[in-house]
C-alpha cells in the first residue's frame, strides 16, 4: 500500500445516510459488526474444536517438500493463494524449512 493512502473507503451508505468522514465510517462498521458479534463468556476451547472438520496430515520431511516445490513449473502460474509458483520454485530452499515445521505443528 503506498503511504499516505487508506483501506478505509472514501464513501459509505447505511440503509438511507451517506457516511464521508473516516470516522463516521469506522463507526457504521463498529456498528454493524457488534450487532451480529455477540461474545459469549461461557466459551470453551472444546466447543470451538467441537464442530470443526477433522483431517489427518501425513507427516512429509523436508527433503520431500523440496521435492516438491522443485517440480513446480516455473511459468507465472498462480493458484487459489495468488501466490506464483516460479517464486516458491526460486525460493524453495528459504521456504523449505518453515513450511515443513508448520505442517509438523500442526
Amino acid at each position: 500500500m503506498k503511504q499516505g493512502t487508506t483501506r478505509i473507503p472514501g464513501k459509505m451508505h447505511d440503509e438511507d445516510v451517506t457516511y464521508e468522514s473516516a470516522k463516521d465510517i469506522v463507526n457504521v462498521f463498529a456498528r454493524v459488526f457488534s450487532a451480529i458479534y455477540l461474545p459469549s463468556g461461557d466459551l470453551s476451547v472444546n466447543d470451538i474444536h467441537s464442530n470443526l472438520p477433522s483431517f489427518k496430515l501425513i507427516p512429509v520431511s523436508e527433503e520431500e517438500f523440496l521435492k516438491m516445490m522443485s517440480t513446480l513449473p516455473i511459468k507465472n502460474i498462480a493458484g487459489e493463494d495468488q501466490i506464483p509458483s516460479s517464486l516458491i520454485h526460486d525460493t524453495r530452499f528459504a521456504l523449505v524449512k518453515p513450511l515443513a515445521l508448520i505442517l509438523v505443528v500442526l
